[in-house]
């Protein structure tokens, strides 16, 4: 108060987040609300949701791009085929279609520093940026050069939900979503142009869907679906696989799924638990 002088009249409160690990105190200011990996269009999950960072952070680890220009000249390469079979609501999908259409994580939150003085501050430029991400995405769906985006789980509920969830992050019109079995969607896909089949997915790991049987490994009695995920799609040529797994567990799992030259890419917490893609 002494360098700023009396708060404005009207202003709104701004609180301080104050974090202390040992002599160290961190000081921070929320600017957005809420958590940033909410992109608000999940209204509607299944029984063990996927955070839309963790998915993002998979799409990047599978190669999959952005078609904003500066992501192109990056990445290099393209699919033509995005596949998730275990696509509960559908997460990963859209937050793939949305990088294809070059729809920004946050554009649907909230101006920074909402309902403080500071918004009158930043409303002017977070418009600005937001209305040109929407005109540049605009004129990338109508060039209509959008890969193929295909989800697809054996739970009807979550299949609809998954359609509801894309219809609200506006990437209804160009991703499909499918009641099938695991064998049936690697079946149909099929792997088109230089770079073909992407397979980005969460499986099922034992954990929060599915306890562990018979006093056995975590998960051990799921080894025959990640097995028919593996043959499956070990038969499209130039198929990639990026997949989430779940504590050492779920890297032996992964590693039965007889694909090759998988291997760790990044290692974070999801759900209190450390999962690994």
């Amino acid at each position: 108060k002494k360098s700023l002088g009396d708060r404005p009249a009207g202003a709104g409160t701004v609180s301080v987040l104050a974090r202390m690990e040992g002599s160290v105190v961190e000081l921070s200011l929320p600017s957005s609300g809420g958590p940033l990996h909410r992109r608000g269009y999940r209204l509607a999950s299944g029984k063990a949701p996927l955070r839309e960072d963790i998915a993002h952070a998979m799409l990047i680890c599978g190669g999959w791009r952005s078609e904003l220009p500066d992501a192109k000249e990056k990445s290099g390469g393209r699919f033509s085929h995005l596949l998730d079979p275990f696509c509960g609501s559908g997460t990963i999908i859209i937050e793939g279609a949305r990088m294809s259409a070059g729809i920004p994580p946050g554009i649907d939150l909230p101006r920074p520093f909402l309902g403080t003085a500071w918004e009158a501050e930043t409303a002017a430029i977070w418009d600005d940026l937001v209305g040109k991400a929407r005109q540049l995405s605009a004129k990338i769906v109508a060039e209509g050069n959008l890969p193929s985006m295909i989800g697809s789980d054996r739970d009807a509920g979550a299949v609809a939900a998954a359609g509801k969830n894309a219809q609200r992050a506006g990437v209804g019109k160009f991703t499909t979503f499918e009641e099938m079995s695991v064998s049936e969607a690697s079946s149909k896909s099929s792997a088109n142009g230089e770079r073909g089949l992407l397979v980005v997915t969460n499986p099922p790991h034992g954990v929060r869907i599915s306890p562990s049987r018979n006093g056995g490994s975590r998960g051990q009695h799921l080894l025959p679906l990640y097995q028919t995920l593996g043959h499956r799609v070990g038969k499209v040529e130039g198929a990639r696989v990026a997949m989430l797994a779940r504590g050492r567990d779920g890297i032996r799992l992964a590693r039965r799924t007889g694909l090759e030259g998988l291997k760790v890419r990044l290692t974070t917490s999801h759900g209190g638990s450390s999962v690994s893609v």
